[in-house]
């Protein structure tokens, strides 16, 4: 009787990589390939066969397992930055339902654009979010833009805001506050009157409106009305009624 064999299949979305370990003797190969293609669709079955070339032959399979090799939640701690007039594209490869993408710190320099969209080899139809732990845009306007995976919504995820004096962040795609509450850091003193620092009015909100917390780049609280409304978040000094006489 021939010692049974161990078989392992990964693939990551691209590549599929085949180990077979039999004893002291591992066989390796693997080949890019994008299985939705081939498939046409994003889902497929998944099974063993076995031939005998004409022989007679008693074969056992145990041990099946099939588990997801992309966590649904991945952390970097990385700072994520697009430079000024410049685009970058951030495609996360999302397998599972809620999939969540998170790093450290996004900055965006003035006239950058970050495009969040789902990798090639994604599970079509699943929402997904991608977030940083500050996003920060320190001068002139700074655009996010986040697309549907299908029928999935593409999320970012909003914690803490950095915008500088006459900055604006423009988001499109879907936003949402996970913790609940939204932090924003404006640098001090503020102006007086109305300042905008989010345009978020190509988007749609998921879940309730967020707490919004309005602090200086000390994380000190500043006594200042910050508004979100309309899609639009601003500052607004101008508390109480104004009176114009002539």
């Amino acid at each position: 009787m021939i010692e049974g064999a161990d078989i392992d299949l990964l693939y990551d979305g691209a590549r599929l990589v085949l180990t077979v370990t039999q004893g002291i003797k591992v066989y390796q190969a693997e080949k890019v390939i994008d299985l939705a293609a081939k498939f046409g669709a994003a889902t497929t079955w998944a099974g063993m066969t076995g031939g005998t070339g004409g022989a007679t032959a008693q074969q056992f399979v145990g041990g099946f397992m099939m588990t997801g090799a992309t966590p649904a939640s991945v952390d970097f701690s990385k700072t994520l930055v697009v430079e000024s007039a410049r685009t970058g594209t951030l495609a996360p490869l999302v397998l599972s339902d809620g999939t969540i993408v998170n790093f450290g710190a996004l900055r965006l320099g003035a006239g950058a654009t970050l495009d969040v969209v789902a990798a090639t080899g994604s599970q079509a139809g699943i929402d997904y979010q991608v977030g940083a732990g500050e996003i920060a845009v320190a001068a002139g306007t700074a655009t996010v833009n986040v697309a549907a995976n299908g029928a999935g919504t593409g999320v970012l995820g909003l914690e803490n805001l950095f915008i500088g004096n006459n900055a604006l962040l423009t988001v499109t795609g879907a936003v949402s506050a996970p913790s609940g509450t939204l932090t924003v850091a404006v640098p001090a003193p503020v102006p007086k009157g109305v300042t905008l620092l989010g345009d978020f009015t190509a988007t749609a909100w998921v879940g309730s409106a967020p707490e919004l917390v309005l602090v200086d780049e000390n994380g000190d609280p500043i006594d200042a009305l910050l508004v979100l409304r309309n899609g639009k978040l601003y500052i607004n000094t101008l508390v109480g009624t104004t009176l114009i006489v002539r």
